[in-house]
């Protein structure tokens, strides 16, 4: 049995320049199942796909294009890092007929040097 606790989201501005608290300006409900099913599909991240939903008013396939988007941006941005630490390792399995000689990039050194690697 699965129950559905829909998350009331609220945008406020607050304006104490002029005194008040906090005006309500928008107020949607997206359900804990309209973000599980989205997160299921795109793999991206329960606040974000809590966020798309919101700007997209609840569709989901607006939510996905805002998530792409959002995706685009994150690679572009993280592209940019330069990889100049790695390490070089080799394996060669006992039957002398299969080997492999990795060659990994990483941004820092500390992650080349962490002893417990899982290839």
């Amino acid at each position: 049995m699965t129950t559905d606790y829909g998350l009331r989201t609220t945008a406020k501005t607050n304006s104490a320049v002029d005194g008040s608290r906090w005006s309500v300006d928008e107020v949607s409900m997206i359900s804990s199942d309209q973000i599980k099913k989205l997160r299921e599909e795109t793999g991206a991240s329960v606040m974000d796909c809590k966020k798309a939903l919101e700007k997209a008013g609840g569709d989901a396939t607006r939510a996905k294009e805002f998530l792409a988007k959002r995706g685009a941006e994150l690679a572009a941005k993280k592209s940019e890092r330069k990889t100049a630490s790695g390490i070089v390792e080799s394996y060669i399995h006992a039957n002398q007929k299969i080997g492999v000689l990795l060659e990994l990039y990483c941004e820092t050194d500390f992650v080349a040097r962490k002893p417990t690697r899982n290839f």
